[in-house]
């Protein structure tokens, strides 16, 4: 079992592969977290059960009571990183800020599509403002 981590207000961490398996323990793990950064580091699926993000009933209580800032980077409008995306939204319920920073390979027609799929979810905090950007490519 995972210590909590009560006096953690803010994580920035770049999640790798299996990784992603253990960010739903860590968020459990962080009663009191507020701002929460995620940069995708490799590209894979994120909800591969063997490696990637697992949806589990328990949401986090800090997803719930306490994190009012988002931003993930380097993700993409696949269609596993935007089940993401809508899980954050759903149920993060005082959110006040919602980043989304794109991989650069997603522009024009996919950018835009992408932005009316995320203001189209359904979102539980009545006062977040949500921001869809690309990243450029170097």
């Amino acid at each position: 079992s995972l210590s909590r981590f009560d006096n953690l207000t803010s994580l920035d961490v770049e999640v790798r592969r299996s990784g992603w398996k253990g960010l739903h323990t860590i968020l459990t793990a962080t009663y009191n977290l507020r701002t929460c950064i995620l940069t995708k580091g490799d590209w894979f699926d994120v909800n591969d059960h063997a490696l990637g993000w697992l949806e589990t009933e328990n949401v986090p209580h800090c997803l719930s009571e306490r994190v009012t800032k988002i931003k993930m980077k380097a993700f993409t409008d696949g269609k596993d990183d935007v089940r993401l995306v809508e899980y954050f939204l759903w149920h993060s319920k005082v959110l006040d800020k919602f980043r989304y920073h794109c991989h650069g390979s997603v522009q024009g027609a996919r950018l835009q599509t992408l932005c009316r799929k995320i203001l189209n979810f359904r979102i539980q905090s009545p006062t977040v403002n949500i921001r869809v950007t690309r990243e450029t490519l170097n």
